[in-house]
């Protein structure tokens, strides 16, 4: 299951779609398991071990939601 989403993603962070590299690259949990997510692989994605740590326990759209109010309000 683990290396199908990787070749799934074709080897790219899930939200950045930047090239991963084995060794530094994490699953993420799309639901964090501490708000209800679980280890399905509907719920897993591979994204950079920065993106992973920065996300933290947001879920998908809130994650994606910050990045919108971080770049919209940057001057």
């Amino acid at each position: 299951m683990i290396l199908e989403l990787w070749d799934e993603q074709e080897g790219l962070c899930a939200y950045t779609r930047e090239v991963l590299i084995v060794g530094e690259a994490g699953l993420d949990h799309k639901v964090p398991i501490s708000r209800g997510g679980d280890h399905s692989k509907e719920n897993l994605c591979w994204a950079t071990s920065t993106i992973n740590r920065v996300k933290t326990d947001l879920t998908e759209e809130e994650f994606f939601s910050m990045c919108e109010f971080v770049t919209s309000n940057r001057k």
